[in-house]
């Protein structure tokens, strides 16, 4: 008997629905084999992230845009990575003159469930479980959104109840099995009234299962049913690693404290547009890429005259345009801002020299003091490290460039992960990393975008007019470490200029000399 029963239960695990192989792995993936075998498009690269998992499925022809993205191939191109991407091919839609990035994309792909990228400017990779085993009643999707990766549990209440039904189902196979087996022995049993005993608690024991069974079910619809009309949540993922790595940027507020320029532009000369951008969108009226420049377009709508700014205002940013343009629009949608008045910048110079537009230089971004917002136009210049990293640990910032890579914690799960740190691996690239100096090209952009500037503005290259932002905003102190001469102007004015702000400006930081004691330290050389 226990054999016969013993081959009913494995016939009914038999007959249960399968689960489903996951298909090939499409663009914007991990992918543990630079071979690309398990790639959707047979392409897997390495990227510039110092995050454990830093390989991805990317492109490697048209075709394989729009098998991920939708539409025609010859509406794709598969472009060679670069800094923007995280060194990732991306691919580039022709007819809308848009790039869709593999990890950091602006835009929604049409029609695809390609994750979002990863962030503090680069967005999570993250791809929710299917439960095909219970049919369409819990299909998780991953949701891609500029603020960064998000999983969208659609229909949750749904995925509940059908996890219940199918739970009960397979109860309720299981008692009236167990009900035909109880009965099978008493029909057998003759006078043996063991066998009579036995069936008849298969019988009463499947019974009262099943009534327990049926009544979560009726207590979970009738009794709770709020909890089986959630429709969907929408769960952000925020990775706190790549917060050890990346470099904060300063954060562009609007404080009235500030000395005030005497041409400010009168309130009445503003002109206020449609916050859905209908009226005024981006037009891309300055220098540089533009690919980026409708990421912020609803950001920021006010409008002024290009004859009436008379200002360049320069920042620090921590992260490439990209990077920086998401954070900043992530922001500006999870409220709190005057509309039209979002954090943002006109340009970003990254450490490659690459300038991006991402506002046009008609409208006021929002970088500094209110009134300086008016008159000027904001530069951010990417900086290599975390200012509050350098701050602190600077010795390991040195030591992490002599060695080629550094060790830190996983702050969600403890795990202590070796990372990658390139580029400094030389006294004179390690001076130049830990002090945050500039890169010779982003000095070169500078100056060139300056001069374009002038020509197209009343903005003229001299002391008073290029300005650091803690000359302009009080609590700030950046361009850190930065060098005017290499401008063709000089520190002593940007000291001198008025503001409450000035005793902050570090352009002369003293970190250099713990930088020079510890590249003595570990290259043995001063």
């Amino acid at each position: 008997m226990r054999n016969f029963i013993l081959a009913i239960f494995t016939a009914v695990i038999f007959l249960l629905p399968q689960a489903v192989e996951a298909g090939a792995t499409k663009i914007g993936l991990p992918c543990a084999d630079l071979t690309g075998a398990e790639c959707e498009s047979n392409k897997c690269q390495l990227s510039d992230l110092t995050a454990k998992d830093n390989q991805f499925c990317v492109c490697q022809t048209a075709a394989n845009c729009a098998t991920d993205y939708g539409g025609a191939e010859a509406d794709w191109e598969c472009k060679t990575g670069d800094t923007s991407s995280h060194s990732l091919n991306y691919c580039f839609k022709t007819t809308e003159t848009k790039n869709l990035y593999p990890l950091d994309s602006s835009q929604t792909p049409a029609a695809t469930d390609t994750p979002a990228e990863t962030d503090e400017g680069e967005k999570v990779i993250f791809n929710p479980p299917n439960l095909p085993v219970i049919g369409s009643y819990c299909n998780l999707q991953p949701v891609e959104s500029s603020l960064g990766a998000t999983a969208a549990f659609n229909w949750i209440g749904q995925c509940v109840v059908g996890l219940y039904k199918y739970g009960f189902m397979l109860g309720a196979m299981f008692a009236i099995l167990m009900i035909i087996v109880g009965g099978i022995l008493i029909l057998s049993a003759g006078a043996n009234p063991g066998l009579v005993s036995s069936g008849k608690k298969f019988i009463f024991s499947s019974l009262f299962g099943l009534i327990i069974l049926l009544s979560s079910y009726i207590i979970l619809v009738n009794i709770n049913p709020d909890l089986v009309n959630i429709q969907s949540i929408n769960l952000e993922l925020i990775d706190a690693v790549e917060l050890e790595l990346q470099a904060g940027e300063e954060f562009h507020t609007e404080e009235n404290s500030a000395p005030i320029p005497s041409d400010a532009v009168p309130e009445s000369s503003l002109t206020a547009h449609n916050t859905t951008c209908q009226k005024s969108p981006p037009v891309g009226d300055g220098s540089g890429n533009k690919n980026l420049i409708n990421i912020l377009g609803c950001d920021t709508f006010y409008e002024r005259d290009r004859s009436e700014v008379s200002y360049v205002i320069l920042h620090d940013t921590g992260r490439g345009a990209a990077a920086t343009a998401n954070g900043w629009h992530g922001n500006c949608l999870r409220g709190g801002v005057t509309p039209g008045a979002c954090i943002s910048s006109h340009y970003v110079i990254e450490t490659s020299g690459a300038i991006y537009q991402l506002v046009d230089e008609s409208k006021i971004a929002h970088h500094a003091n209110t009134k300086w917002n008016k008159v000027s136009i904001g530069i951010d210049l990417q900086r290599s490290l975390s200012t509050s990293w350098i701050y602190s640990r600077i010795d390991e910032c040195v030591k992490a460039c002599k060695e080629g890579f550094y060790y830190f914690k996983n702050k969600k799960t403890g795990e202590v992960i070796k990372a990658k740190f390139p580029g400094c691996d030389s006294p004179e690239a390690a001076r130049r990393k830990c002090n945050l100096a500039l890169a010779p090209a982003q000095y070169i952009s500078l100056n060139n975008l300056l001069l374009q500037i002038s020509t197209r503005t009343n903005v003229t290259i001299d002391n008073a007019h290029i300005r650091a932002h803690c000359e302009s905003s009080s609590g700030h102190t950046d361009p850190r470490n930065f060098d005017w001469s290499k401008l063709g102007l000089s520190n002593a004015p940007h000291y001198t200029s008025g503001g409450k702000a000035d005793a902050l400006c570090k352009f002369n930081d003293k970190w250099e000399e713990k930088v020079e004691e510890n590249v003595k330290k570990y290259f043995g050389t001063s």
